[in-house]
């Protein structure tokens, strides 16, 4: 899996670098693809540069060095580490549905497609409330099911059970498991990817080393 710009892959890096101005290199000559159906968790210490790393496949940020790759036309379905990032509308049912809306769903079915997701993850009741409201957990769950309500061929999901109480997580982890769509999930629990059967990675030192299971 590890390796350059495949047309194989989803997405590839290949011996990329990144920096920020008048700081040391967060890694460099880092490598790494994503393939059609992949599970991977990428684990690592606070500031060893995990988040950066997922935005940088999702082609929210640049490489510094090197080269990102990725398939034609790819959807990227991205959950943002802090969910207040994430969210656009007033409500909770809106902001679900802006997914669909942007993409060229209608109103009427982006908002049924919406429920659905709330529903899955058990949280219809929130649908008319403000996302201000929320607990942690709750815009936990309404940044996730914006994610899912959407039809990606690939989710990047930065912390998707962070905060969240044990009956939710166990919501996330079925759908999880459950997937069609290819994921990379950051997380700082190892018991996740493992009950999932994930390639688990871990970014230490700028560089990552995937773990054998």
């Amino acid at each position: 899996m590890d390796g350059g710009v495949d047309s194989f892959m989803l997405v590839s890096l290949e011996r990329i670098a990144f920096s920020l101005p008048d700081s040391p290199p967060l890694f460099q000559n880092l490598s790494l693809g994503i393939a059609p159906k992949d599970r991977l968790a990428i684990l690592g210490n606070n500031g060893s540069g995990k988040s950066t790393l997922l935005k940088i496949l999702a082609g929210l940020l640049e490489p510094t060095a090197g080269q990102r790759g990725s398939k034609e036309g790819l959807k990227i379905g991205y959950l943002f580490q802090d969910s207040k990032d994430q969210f656009i509308a007033p409500t909770v049912l809106e902001d679900v549905a802006f997914s669909l809306f942007a993409q060229g769903e209608s109103r009427n079915g982006a908002l049924e497609r919406a429920k659905v997701e709330l529903e899955r993850l058990g949280i219809g009741s929130l649908a008319e409330r403000s996302l201000y409201h929320l607990s942690g957990g709750e815009r936990r769950l309404v940044a996730l099911a914006g994610v899912l309500a959407g039809d990606y061929d690939l989710w990047l999901l930065d912390e998707p059970t962070n905060e969240m109480d044990e009956v939710h997580q166990a919501r996330v982890e079925e759908i999880l498991a459950t997937s069609l769509a290819p994921w990379v999930i950051i997380t700082h629990d190892l018991s996740l990817p493992r009950s999932l059967g994930a390639s688990i990675y871990r970014l230490e030192g700028g560089i990552l080393h995937k773990e054998e299971s």
